[in-house]
């Protein structure tokens, strides 16, 4: 698959998507509302401190974390649209597939170089947030907790850009935009509606709600349960989900995705 021409598709989707500023811009985004946020926060901690209030010393990871890995879902859904439908657009999908790589071949390079574009917007951000922690002296995750929750939302990360990058050969970018938000956020809300339910308890009191949701919660990823694996390896909770399975499920149910996906995209004219 590495072909000469594959590495061009992939290094040029990195390169397409850094002319565009999208990235520059989030990330300058990302910086100043973390500052803003810790100064704001500090300030009322201060305030409060001794006073029996309210205690958002132990809250601000989880506000910071917040930030990020709703910016992390914003870009992945913008980067998964624009990487295959900006070719389309610009009427040079024609000229790229001419050449001697598949069509599946295409979609991977794409997808996976703006895997690479959306996880390092998160690493770097997620870092600077542990430096923002450090000087203010706020408790930290042990680093296994780290590098595990950055294993999880590159999971989610994933999902999400070949969902929208799905939705995005079907519509313009508004429309997948804003489909691929619905989409992740029903997701995400199958996700814990149906967490830890047996069988049995899942076709209790059916009906078109549960229905929608055993859709989503069985045919796609659960990037929902993956983001909220993330969240809790980063304040240290125990994780209540067993690895295995959702990992199996993950890599079931994102094959499936993206063989329907490079169906659908071999399909269509351009």
């Amino acid at each position: 698959m590495f072909t000469p021409e594959w590495n061009s598709l992939f290094f040029n989707t990195i390169q397409k998507e850094i002319r565009s500023r999208t990235l520059l811009v989030m990330f300058v985004i990302t910086i100043l509302i973390m500052f803003f946020v810790n100064a704001g926060l500090d300030l009322i901690i201060e305030n409060f401190e001794g006073k029996n209030v309210i205690d958002l010393t132990s809250q601000k990871v989880v506000v910071f974390y917040f930030i990020i890995s709703s910016w992390t879902v914003l870009l992945s859904v913008l980067f998964g649209i624009d990487c295959i439908k900006s070719d389309i657009e610009g009427q040079v999908i024609p000229l790229l597939l001419s050449g001697p790589i598949a069509r599946w071949q295409f979609l991977v390079a794409r997808l996976s170089g703006a895997f690479l574009i959306v996880f390092s917007y998160y690493v770097i951000s997620f870092t600077m947030a542990i430096i923002f922690f450090k000087i203010s002296g706020n408790p930290l995750a042990p680093i296994s907790n780290m590098l595990a929750a950055l294993g999880a939302t590159g999971v989610v990360i994933l999902g999400v850009i070949t969902l929208a990058a799905f939705i995005s050969i079907f519509s313009n970018k508004l429309v997948a935009f804003i489909i691929s938000m619905i989409a992740y956020l029903v997701m995400a809300t199958a996700n814990t509606y149906l967490a830890g339910s047996g069988i049995s308890q899942m076709f209790q009191n059916f009906g078109l709600f549960k229905g929608i949701s055993l859709v989503f919660y069985w045919l796609l990823p659960h990037l929902g349960l993956w983001n909220s694996m993330s969240t809790n390896l980063i304040m240290g909770k125990e994780i209540e989900l067993s690895l295995f399975p959702e990992l199996l499920h993950f890599g079931v149910s994102f094959t499936l995705l993206f063989a329907v996906f490079a169906l659908a995209f071999k399909k269509q004219e351009f």
